[in-house]
């Protein structure tokens, strides 16, 4: 009987030190799942500023490329700054005279205040022409470089900066390949756009 009191003595001690640990252990592991459960709430609901070469929607040249800046996040981006590499975009000392591409650059001077959710910027950025050093090439009308960086800077509502890099390069859009077929257009804008022009010849008639 005076054994088993000692040993009960003895262990009895010993549940505190484990029993704090174990507290600590959950209470760490409780901090480490909100901090999670916080951090994808952030990225969820934070602005998304992305940067692509389109198809000019209105355009039947498909040598016609648009720079789009779009907010693909579900909260508006403020303070966004946009930046290019390498710099400054327009080629220096080019035969080409800078038209758009002047637009371009004073467009993205400055801070943009806020950009919605969904709300895109489009700019024109490639206007193929034939080359004429080379009169089975292609080039861009306006000097501007094929290969270029876009590097966006904004914030969130709270004030919490991001920023986004995006390497373009028109080769690979102008190159592309599309499926054709009965039920999928080879370029749905295009056939938009010639529809309506069909309509307005079929009025124009009458």
């Amino acid at each position: 009987m005076k054994e088993f009191l000692i040993t009960r003595r003895i262990n009895k001690p010993m549940w505190g030190p484990i029993t704090a640990i174990a507290t600590a252990a959950a209470a760490a592991v409780a901090i480490i799942s909100l901090l999670a459960i916080l951090r994808d709430s952030r990225e969820r609901t934070r602005p998304l500023v992305t940067a692509d070469l389109e198809r000019a929607p209105l355009s039947r040249d498909q040598r016609h490329l648009d720079l789009v800046l779009r907010n693909s996040g579900a909260t508006a981006a403020r303070d966004l700054r946009v930046a290019f590499d390498p710099t400054p975009i327009i080629i220096p000392r080019d035969e080409r005279r800078p038209q758009v591409a002047t637009v371009l650059e004073k467009r993205f001077t400055g801070t943009l205040r806020i950009l919605p959710p969904g709300r895109p910027i489009r700019s024109a950025y490639y206007i193929g022409e034939q080359n004429p050093n080379k009169p089975s090439d292609v080039r861009n009308s306006e000097p501007l470089p094929d290969t270029f960086t876009v590097i966006a800077s904004y914030k969130d509502y709270r004030g919490r900066p991001y920023s986004d890099t995006f390497e373009l390069s028109v080769d690979d859009y102008l190159h592309e390949t599309e499926v054709t077929g009965k039920s999928v257009p080879a370029n749905p804008q295009k056939d938009l756009v010639h529809a309506a022009e069909n309509i307005v010849r079929q009025l124009n008639r009458h």
